[in-house]
C-alpha cells in the first residue's frame, strides 16, 4: 500500500504550521541555534520535524487505503528511528501483514515503513484497520404477496413482500 506518490516534503513552513496547530513550540522543532547543541546523548544538529506530524503522514496513507474499501484506521503504533529535517523528502508504504476474521468484522495488520530521500529508514510501526463483515444474511428473492397488493403502505415498496434469503455461517 504506497502512498499514491504522497511524498511528503518535510518544509520549515509545515514544520512551522504544524506548530501552530499543535501549539508545541518547542524549539527542537524551531530555533536552529538551538538544536545546535547537545541534549544528554541527543546531537539533531539542527530543526527537526514533530513525530505526530510524521504520525499523521502515516495515519493518512492508511486512511487513503482503507476508506475506498469500507474500512476504518482503526490503530497505529510507531517508532522514529532518524529524525526529519527541513527538505527532507519521506514516503510512507505499507504492506499487509496478516487478516483476521471476527462473525462482525474483518481485521488487517499493517506492516508500515518511513523511508527518506536517500531510502533510509525513518520510522516503521503497525497499522490495524477494521474492514466490515459481510452481512449475515442474503437476500435471494423479493416477490409480492398475493392479496396485499400496493397502496396499503408508504414507501418505495408498496403492499407486503415475501423474502427469501439464505443464511451464512460465521
Amino acid at each position: 500500500m504506497p502512498s499514491r506518490d504522497r511524498n511528503s516534503r518535510s518544509a520549515a513552513k509545515s514544520i512551522r504550521l504544524f506548530c501552530d496547530a499543535s501549539l508545541d513550540y518547542n524549539p527542537l522543532h524551531l530555533d536552529d541555534d538551538y538544536m545546535k547543541g547537545n541534549f544528554g546523548k541527543t546531537n539533531f544538529g539542527g530543526v527537526i520535524m514533530h513525530g505526530m506530524n510524521n504520525f499523521g503522514l502515516i495515519s493518512r496513507m492508511i486512511t487513503d487505503w482503507a476508506y475506498p474499501a469500507g474500512a476504518i484506521h482503526r490503530r497505529l503504533e510507531t517508532r522514529w528511528l532518524k529524525p526529519i529535517r527541513p527538505g527532507d523528502t519521506i514516503q510512507p508504504t505499507g504492506i499487509v501483514k496478516s487478516k483476521q476474521a471476527t462473525v462482525i468484522s474483518r481485521w488487517v495488520l499493517i506492516d508500515v515503513v518511513v523511508r527518506n530521500q536517500n531510502n533510509e529508514k525513518v520510522a516503521t510501526g503497525e497499522g490495524h484497520g477494521r474492514v466490515p463483515a459481510e452481512p449475515a444474511v442474503r437476500i435471494l428473492n423479493l416477490e409480492p404477496v398475493p392479496g396485499f397488493g400496493p397502496g396499503w403502505a408508504k414507501g418505495p415498496l408498496k403492499g407486503l413482500f415475501r423474502l427469501t434469503f439464505d443464511r451464512r455461517m460465521a
